[in-house]
């Protein structure tokens, strides 16, 4: 009887305390993580799970740069990814991740990308540049900046008043002329007209385009100092040049258009909107062993590298 009673009065303390001492363990992973890192920062995923921010930046910076650039590069994007993270959070020490308008790769979409030796050499070589950039954002006049950036400039990144008439101080046009040597800097798209006059009648009513009058009735409108289109002419009606890009899936703005062989040709230079952080211009100041600090001070000049409060 006295067995029976302590079998009875194990299972019950079993069945108690077990949740309680997984949930005590799960919680002590998270606390610990925060330690260890440092960070002020809660991100809550989709099934309510919490996180520090140091350990979510890898998958913000797996979405927005090449993983087999330099070191110094994606330390200046783990910078940058840590930056816009807490602009967007606007003083918020917790947040839902869902509401925050991320780009990022989500943990379980990694895992299932790559090979497990290929995952874990990227995921150990983002951790280490979120670690050795370890709470550090980039400030004006003691605010977050916006910090854009873009895969490839023109040659030169422009400046937001160019591209938007609104003047971000530190959003400037710098030189970034090795942008050019890259494999991708010029794209060129050839559409037959019939598909073209198709597609643009998705986003204007169009009657009045015909195959035989399209190059005459198709015009850009304006554009910017360095080339940057902001409005397309199509017969009567007008759009924006973001609004071509878009419906031909062109990779930036910078842009012309041209008959070729009976076709309609769009050449593209670039890649994003070419302001702020040139992803392949950084790269190549890395491969001359500048480091992430001057690199991002060259990219968005008169910024400071700050730590987190």
């Amino acid at each position: 009887m006295k067995d029976k009673v302590t079998n009875w009065a194990a299972i019950f303390v079993t069945t108690l305390f077990l949740p309680y001492c997984f949930t005590m363990m799960v919680s002590g992973t998270y606390v610990e993580q925060q330690e260890k890192t440092g960070s002020p920062i809660t991100l809550i995923d989709e099934q309510g799970e919490k996180m520090d921010m140091e350990t979510f930046l890898p998958y913000i910076i797996a979405g927005e740069i090449d993983f087999d650039y330099e070191e110094e590069t994606l330390k200046a994007q783990a910078v940058i990814a840590r930056t816009n993270l807490m602009r967007a959070l606007n003083g918020k020490s917790e947040e839902q991740i869902k509401n925050l308008s991320l780009v990022y790769v989500k943990p379980e979409d990694f895992q299932n990308s790559f090979g497990e030796k290929k995952r874990e050499r990227i995921l150990n070589t983002l951790r280490q540049v979120v670690k050795d950039t370890s709470g550090q954002a980039l400030t004006w006049d003691g605010q977050y900046i916006d910090a854009l950036y873009h895969k490839i400039s023109i040659g030169t990144t422009v400046s937001s008043l160019e591209m938007y008439g609104k003047e971000v101080p530190y959003l400037t046009a710098v030189e970034s002329s090795q942008d050019v040597e890259s494999e991708d800097y010029m794209s060129i798209k050839e559409i037959t007209k019939e598909e073209a006059i198709m597609q643009m009648k998705t986003k204007i009513k169009g009657e009045q385009l015909t195959v035989d009058t399209l190059m005459n009735q198709l015009k850009i409108g304006e554009k910017t100092a360095l080339g940057f289109v902001k409005t397309v002419q199509i017969g009567t009606e007008t759009i924006s040049g973001e609004d071509l890009k878009n419906l031909f899936d062109l990779p930036s703005v910078n842009f012309y258009l041209e008959e070729y062989e009976g076709k309609l040709r769009i050449i593209t230079l670039g890649q994003g909107h070419c302001m702020g952080f040139s992803q392949y211009g950084a790269n190549e100041m890395a491969k001359e062993e500048k480091g992430y600090q001057e690199i991002l001070s060259y990219y968005y000049p008169g910024t400071k590298i700050t730590k987190i409060k």
